[in-house]
């Protein structure tokens, strides 16, 4: 999947978050900002007491759909799955979750893969 793909979709999940909160009854924010639609997507899988998705604005937006994928993945294969907080670290990925050993190695490698010398304030 190339990134434009990756962004088409992460489009139409926050499209579709929208709706759904229409169908709902719920007055959604159109304007979720990137962090925000995250935040409200995935909360109901972030533990009281947990930071959740701590990304800035100024991240890349492909480390948002990168995030979103892998955590709607993680959260079909894992069952009670929970994001404990989801930050940039010395310029890379850092996501911290309870996932199993099974799925450790896919988390590391897309924490690899996320990270930019650039990123480092």
């Amino acid at each position: 999947m190339n990134i434009d793909e990756l962004t088409k979709r992460f489009n139409l999940a926050r499209n579709s978050y929208v709706a759904k909160e229409e169908k709902d009854g719920i007055v959604p924010n159109k304007n979720y900002s990137v962090g925000s639609f995250l935040d409200a997507k995935w909360s109901h899988i972030v533990p009281e007491g947990w930071y959740g998705f701590a990304l800035s604005p100024q991240d890349p937006l492909v480390f948002y759909i990168v995030v979103d994928v892998l955590t709607e993945y993680l959260n079909s294969k894992i069952e009670d799955f929970e994001v404990h907080q989801v930050k940039i670290k010395f310029g890379g990925l850092r996501y911290y979750t309870n996932v199993t050993e099974e799925y450790y190695p896919l988390v590391q490698e897309v924490e690899a893969l996320l990270h930019d010398d650039e990123l480092i304030y």
